[in-house]
């Protein structure tokens, strides 16, 4: 963390150096607690999103019996397909996890995630071919394309929470019920709403195939929390490695290199034109994924900020990075934070001017520009901003990341 916070202030002192989308519900779909999709020329169907691809596809899972009641013709026939692509999904899940197994032999925390995974999706096997008839209520994952839909409104993640519960105390009016009558039932049987793990709509559904790339990025985002976590922290194309296994960087050259890339920046900006030389490239990515390559791991996570004087804000941008099975890298996930620099963060500060590291930042600093107390005083400020940005976006990071690490067929990762 002090790497993270000295990185925050050399930025700031870079800087210094040159001045889904749910559409309006129909009557009554407010009061539920049910996500529906309204298909053209088709059935309504009430479930829970799961997922919404970038062609727009809304893939919603939806409890075969009141699909048996309400569409006979298409719960049979999503009920026979589904069995099958299930049954061909669950072999080729727990192949992987067997071969993956064998490609990290000597990581036990690794091993111990696969194998309990393994475990699960055996079960699930096992289940598949005898049902038993007190199982939670199944539910079939129906996708919709973009072009046949005509309204798609997804619940509040508290009424959605109503949702989850009510369905593992097995009610059977989930999809109709208002939301406040299934709450008033909940707290009558003594299950606090709030604080209860209902579960996720991530984890309804039978098992999916997954694409070669979806698994990949899978695999990076556990490889990342049980093999090894690879960080890089920078601004620009400059960026040093900060995870656990990086040496502390010297702050002298850092800060220097910083300064200059800031100031081609800055008087870019004040020019209102790029400065002549060679074009900008991602630099930036070619570092991290090649330290991550040497380190034979198949996820890195970057985190840039861009400070910007003239406009009082400090943008924390963090990315994950996934390698493809082709060898090529993508960024499956991205977070960018802003924070309003002329707001006034004391404790933030307070924290910032304890760190031995930032007096030899600012000392630096000082040595290039002849700064004084103003200029290191707004540097704490563009400081702490920064900070407070970053906690933003590492907390959506861990969300991210935390989502992913409970099954490894679901939630559908889409980038």
């Amino acid at each position: 963390m002090r790497i993270v916070r000295s990185l925050g202030i050399v930025c700031v002192v870079c800087g210094l150096a040159t001045v889904g989308v749910a559409q309006r519900p129909q009557s009554g779909a407010a009061k539920l607690c049910v996500d529906i999709v309204s298909v053209k020329n088709g059935p309504r169907l009430r479930g829970a999103i799961i997922g919404r691809d970038k062609k727009g596809t809304v893939t919603i899972a939806v409890r075969q019996s009141w699909l048996q009641a309400r569409y006979p013709e298409l719960a049979a026939k999503h009920a026979a397909e589904e069995t099958a692509d299930s049954d061909s999904a669950l072999t080729e899940l727990l192949q992987r996890i067997k071969a993956w197994r064998i490609r990290r032999p000597d990581e036990a925390r690794l091993q111990f995630f696969l194998e309990q995974q393994q475990e699960l999706f055996e079960q699930q096997m096992e289940e598949s071919q005898q049902p038993a008839e007190d199982d939670i209520p199944r539910f079939v994952n129906i996708r919709i394309p973009a072009r046949q839909t005509t309204r798609v409104y997804a619940q509040p993640k508290e009424r959605r929470q109503i949702a989850q519960l009510a369905w593992r105390e097995k009610y059977d009016d989930v999809e109709t019920a208002s939301a406040d009558d299934l709450a008033k039932r909940l707290k009558e049987q003594g299950i606090d709403i709030a604080g209860a793990a209902g579960g996720s709509s991530d984890e309804l559904g039978p098992v999916r195939r997954q694409s070669e790339k979806e698994w990949a990025a899978r695999v990076a985002i556990c490889e990342y929390q049980y093999v090894g976590s690879v960080d890089f922290q920078g601004t620009g194309n400059f960026i040093v490695r900060t995870d656990g296994e990086a040496a502390a960087p010297d702050m002298a050259p850092l800060v220097s290199g910083l300064f200059q890339q800031g100031l081609t920046a800055e008087l870019g900006d004040l020019l209102g034109e790029p400065i002549a030389g060679k074009p900008q490239q991602q630099t930036w990515m070619q570092t991290a994924t090649k330290a991550a390559e040497e380190a034979d791991r198949n996820g890195v996570r970057v985190t840039r900020i861009d400070q910007n004087l003239l406009a009082g804000r400090a943008t924390v941008e963090v990315r994950f990075l996934a390698r493809m099975p082709n060898g090529s890298w993508e960024t499956v996930w991205m977070q960018r934070v802003t924070a309003d620099t002329s707001k006034r963060r004391p404790e933030l500060e307070k924290r910032i001017r304890s760190d031995p590291r930032v007096a030899q930042v600012l000392d630096t600093f000082q040595g290039l520009l002849g700064g004084g107390d103003d200029q290191a005083n707004l540097a704490l400020r563009f400081g702490a901003a920064t900070m407070e940005a970053q906690q933003l976006a590492d907390g959506k990071f861990f969300e991210f990341r935390d989502r992913y690490l409970r099954q490894l067929d679901r939630p559908p990762i889409v980038w």
